[in-house]
């Protein structure tokens, strides 16, 4: 009979996750403040771009509400880019 135990120190592990959300946090303040328009995308398997952010100062320039096209595919959002190179170089820039 016998009893094996391990015993492994996270704090470091929760000191880093901490610190890595206060700055999702602190940046997500700097994108939503910004009076530029901001547009995050995602590049997913299916070789798509997503929008999955943008901040109040796209939905006023654009004069749409943006948030409402998050999870849209960008040439489904904003089907005007489909005459333009912009969505290969977003996705050159995300590969």
């Amino acid at each position: 009979m016998g009893v094996v135990s391990t015993i492994e120190d996270i704090t470091e592990k929760l000191q880093s996750q901490q610190i890595l959300k206060e700055n999702e946090i602190r940046f997500r303040q700097i994108v939503q403040s910004s009076p530029m328009g901001i547009f995050m995308y995602e590049l997913r398997e299916d070789d798509e771009l997503y929008l999955i952010e943008s901040n109040n100062a796209a939905d006023e320039i654009l004069g749409v509400d943006c948030r409402a096209k998050i999870g849209m595919k960008i040439l489904d959002a904003f089907p005007g880019l489909a005459r333009t190179e912009i969505p290969k170089h977003f996705k050159k820039a995300a590969s």
